[in-house]
């Protein structure tokens, strides 16, 4: 597991994720301004809460299908993504996940998602294809 081992680490520009990481922790990543890329592999399952919150410079964001939880604010405050593949394994939407992603405009929700929670996408113009 990836705890917060990393964040408000300015330095960051790319993370690739190794293989043999199936949980990225908490707040893992938050805060890192300059963070642009992330690669996650398809060994991960579980991304914590907050754990890319406020990396401001992300624009986008693609979670293989091997990923079932996605914790509440993980991704709010990156107001510069544009681009989220979700995976087709999520079935939940937690509070705040893409809250305040300002850029954002769209995302295709899979069929798995049976629960989006209040504010998931709060302070967006997100338009929503189930």
């Amino acid at each position: 597991m990836i705890g917060c081992k990393y964040c408000s680490c300015f330095e960051l520009v790319e993370i690739v994720i190794p293989n043999s990481v199936i949980r990225i922790g908490e707040e893992a990543f938050s805060y890192c301004k300059n963070l642009e890329r992330i690669k996650i592999p398809n060994s991960v399952t579980y991304i914590g809460d907050a754990a890319f919150d406020s990396c401001e410079s992300l624009t986008g964001i693609k979670l293989p299908d091997s990923v079932i939880h996605i914790g509440i604010w993980t991704f709010a405050c990156c107001k510069n993504i544009v681009d989220v593949r979700l995976s087709k394994s999520i079935t939940i939407l937690g509070e705040g996940t893409f809250a305040y992603c300002e850029k954002l405009h769209h995302v295709k929700i899979p069929k798995s998602v049976t629960v989006i929670h209040r504010n998931a996408f709060k302070n967006t113009n997100i338009q929503i294809d189930c």
